[in-house]
């Protein structure tokens, strides 16, 4: 009860985080005083003729000049609130990400099933394909395969340690058609040398986004690390927390609306071979 409670504070902390960083929020704090402002100031100048009834004439000219004085200042509190929030290009994708899993499955400690399940929804005509990457830090060489028969995968040039694929629809999509795609990978690492870590950055908009992974049986429950961060290895606005596996062996993390641009890491204590 008490692990619900504190993971019901937790998300609700990260939802308000996110909110309270997002510009739109501070436009509207901004807005908010600019009308506190123009109220005050209506009230001044409502005074400053009642007690100085000199001023009537210029009623109307000294509430223009109000409005525009608080308008400044709005504009000012808003420049000065948003100064140090990131600003990034329109993302310009092909498809939107319903939903992607990302799931690390040991059918034993050196034999390890990877998998990336893919719900997409076409935002443009003509769409045929979608590219995605993942990192292998074993010896052995994979293959990505499809799970889909009408669906095949195709290797790009290695870029910065990622290996980006293709999963072909064999078949051209239109606007707001659904497609579900799905690619495993069979992975040996017999040496024990490869990372024990999934992750994704999120390029695509995405509704929501899954990382699942399944460790061995074992007496003692593991522990996850989560890490949010603006890219990888950033330490500036990351965030990282270790919790246990949510149930025994498994640990599901499922996170809703991730945002563009950002990278999520799981990362776990490795099955001892």
């Amino acid at each position: 009860m008490m692990r619900s409670i504190s993971f019901m504070k937790d998300s609700v902390g990260k939802l308000l985080r996110e909110f309270a960083g997002l510009a739109i929020f501070e436009a509207l704090k901004s807005i908010a005083w600019a009308l506190l402002l123009l109220v005050v100031g209506y009230a001044s100048i409502k005074n400053l003729i009642i007690f100085q009834p000199v001023f009537a004439p210029y009623k109307i000219l000294l509430m223009v000049l109000a409005t525009v004085v608080c308008l400044l200042v709005g504009i000012l509190a808003y420049r000065a609130m948003t100064r140090n929030l990131p600003r990034f290009d329109r993302v310009n994708a092909d498809v939107r990400i319903l939903k992607k899993t990302i799931s690390y499955d040991y059918r034993s400690p050196t034999q390890i099933i990877y998998r990336r399940q893919y719900s997409l929804k076409i935002l443009r005509n003509g769409v045929d394909k979608f590219t995605d990457r993942y990192r292998w830090s074993g010896k052995s060489e994979i293959e990505p395969k499809s799970v889909k028969p009408e669906h095949s995968i195709h290797h790009l040039a290695e870029e910065h340690f990622f290996r980006f694929f293709e999963i072909r629809f064999n078949h051209a999509y239109n606007r707001k058609a659904t497609v579900e795609a799905d690619v495993i990978w069979d992975l040996s690492d017999p040496e024990g040398i490869s990372h024990p870590v999934i992750s994704a950055t999120i390029y695509e908009p995405t509704d929501e986004l899954v990382m699942h992974v399944i460790l061995p049986p074992k007496g003692e429950i593991p522990t996850a690390t989560h890490t949010i961060a603006p890219e990888i290895g950033a330490k500036i606005n990351a965030e990282t927390w270790e919790a246990p596996f949510s149930n025994n062996n498994v640990e599901i993390w499922p996170l809703q609306k991730p945002r563009l641009l950002h990278y999520y890491e799981l990362r776990w204590k490795k099955p001892i071979v």
